[in-house]
């Protein structure tokens, strides 16, 4: 049974290449260690463990989100463990800023997260977001 990812998980990029087939390794060996995370019945965080235990063929579990700030938590958990540098940062940043106004749940509809909180979140100034928001712009179809 797949089950489909949240908007929020998509702002990190997938894991490719070696270090995906790392993850695939270890879950093989040592099984799935932490839960896939849910929230609105979608996967907000573990895609690429949910990915790496179809792979392994090892039996994923999972555990939901209750807080209420899941922008917040998904930032939280792959800036962590992502060695991401602050042009990627950027990027995400800038898809942060551009979301649809449906997200995150608590914020009124009509309320996009801001540059400046965007560019706090992902630890990249403003300035960076701007930038890397001008090539997103440039990047999507009309």
């Amino acid at each position: 049974m797949t089950i489909p990812y949240h908007p929020l998980a998509e702002l990190f990029p997938l894991m490719e290449g070696a270090a995906f087939e790392k993850l695939v390794a270890d879950i093989k060996a040592h099984g799935l260690r932490n839960p896939i995370t849910l929230y609105e019945t979608n996967i907000i965080d573990g895609r690429n463990s949910e990915r790496a235990c179809e792979e392994a063929g090892v039996e994923p579990f999972y555990d939901s989100y209750d807080g209420d700030d899941p922008l917040g938590f998904v930032v939280s958990q792959n800036v962590a463990r992502r060695h991401l540098d602050d042009s990627q940062r950027a990027m995400i940043a800038a898809r942060v800023e551009n979301m649809p106004p449906h997200r995150p749940a608590g914020k009124d509809a009509n309320l996009h997260t801001s540059r400046s909180e965007a560019a706090r979140l992902l630890s990249v100034s403003a300035r960076s977001v701007a930038s890397a928001s001008a090539v997103l712009d440039k990047a999507d179809p009309p």
